[in-house]
């Protein structure tokens, strides 16, 4: 009986082609919603913070429940306003804390939406998104970092069968 012929180690197995296949897509689809979440995220508020400035009405909100670096590391304190007779208590973030505790601060002034009252921006240019997981520089370039590892993955999955291009392979 003949023994099967044993793989050389420079061989690769389907399952170790399916692991690189698996690595490949979950860098890439992570990477990519990092990027690009993080980047529309940022430009949407960008833009609802420069609408709210220009066109926003001016009301007065209390600071409570400052709290120091969260996970995103920005501090972040509630927001407590009424407009129409509605009370409003959001969190917004604060990338430099003074500007953000209640000691030194009790009140800001917001531009709110009136058709929204929800959807507001601080004197600091934070919007009722500032707090949204995706509106943070550190997503966004670990997500570039992330596809860039994915996109390696790529090129090694293209190269496992074909390993050097323009030569034969040995038979």
């Amino acid at each position: 009986m003949a023994n099967p012929a044993k793989p050389e180690d420079s061989e690769w197995t389907p399952r170790s082609k399916a692991i690189v296949v698996l690595i490949t897509v979950v860098l890439l689809a992570a990477g990519l919603f990092l990027t690009v979440g993080g980047i529309v995220v940022k430009t949407t508020s960008s833009a609802k913070a420069d609408r709210l400035r220009a066109d926003g009405v001016a009301v007065t909100a209390t600071l409570q429940g400052f709290k120091t670096q969260n996970k995103s590391g920005w501090a972040n304190v509630e927001l407590w306003y009424v407009h129409e007779g509605k009370q409003y208590h959001p969190r917004i973030g604060c990338s430099w804390e003074p500007d953000c505790d209640p000691a030194t601060h009790p009140t800001v002034e917001l531009r709110i939406d009136p058709a929204e009252p929800t959807a507001f921006v601080a004197p600091n240019g934070a919007t009722d998104d500032s707090q949204n997981f995706l509106n943070s520089w550190k997503n966004i370039i670990l997500g570039a970092f992330l596809t860039l590892l994915g996109v390696l993955g790529v090129w090694v999955r293209r190269h496992i069968d074909h390993p050097v291009r323009g030569k034969a392979r040995p038979a």
